[in-house]
């Protein structure tokens, strides 16, 4: 087996924790059937990008796990990935989806994720759009409501979920107070 990846709480923090029982369902699933999706692993780091959930319980339990490494320049480049492969792939709360194109939206403005803002074939908003099939009003809805969320939480990944979880509205969360 590959050598085991490292985990940085930024790139967990990423994700709403799954619940009890989908937790225990995946355990379910990785005990009878074993690993069948790959971890994805950032080459030039070897930090855990895409299976967390799969990395925790595969170790706690004994169950071999495929690792696919991806090359990326840049943190930021590498959060886009996970970011786009999550939304892809993952059934989530609305205000989560919305969360992470504001997230997206965040990285690509400050020029980072190697595209500068205001260059290219059209604007940001509108590339983020058709990257995630969702609109632009979205897009900025969802970049003001990211930094409302982050503001408030203090970067605690425990505090943000419980304002992602409990109410926040993507219309008003960007009027939230400390």
């Amino acid at each position: 087996m590959a050598k085991k990846p490292k985990i940085d709480a930024m790139f967990q923090s990423l994700f709403p924790p799954l619940s009890k029982d989908e937790l225990g369902g995946l355990r379910e699933s990785l005990v009878a059937e074993g690993c069948r999706e790959p971890l994805y692993v950032w080459e030039e780091t070897n930090i855990l990008l895409d299976g967390h959930n799969r990395f925790e319980l595969c170790e706690a339990e004994g169950i071999e796990y495929e690792i696919v490494y991806k090359q990326f320049p840049n943190t930021e480049s590498a959060m886009s990935w996970v970011i786009l492969n999550q939304l892809a792939r993952r059934n989530m709360d609305p205000k989560n989806r919305v969360y992470l194109i504001g997230q997206m939206m965040m990285l690509r403005k400050q020029g980072l994720g190697g595209q500068k803002p205001g260059t290219g074939d059209g604007s940001t908003a509108r590339k983020i759009a058709d990257e995630t099939g969702s609109s632009e009003s979205t897009v900025h809805r969802g970049a003001k409501f990211a930094e409302a969320i982050d503001a408030h939480s203090g970067g605690d990944a425990k505090k943000r979920e419980e304002l992602l979880s409990n109410g926040a509205s993507t219309s008003v969360a960007f009027r939230i107070k400390k």
